[in-house]
């Protein structure tokens, strides 16, 4: 079970991270 949690855990990190870069980029732009 702490398997399938870390999992989540790095998932979650991962996207939480790219979605900041994401915002971060787009309001770079305008």
């Amino acid at each position: 079970m702490t398997f399938l949690y870390w999992m989540i855990g790095i998932l979650l990190t991962t996207w939480i991270g790219m979605a900041i870069v994401l915002f971060k980029t787009k309001l770079l732009d305008k």
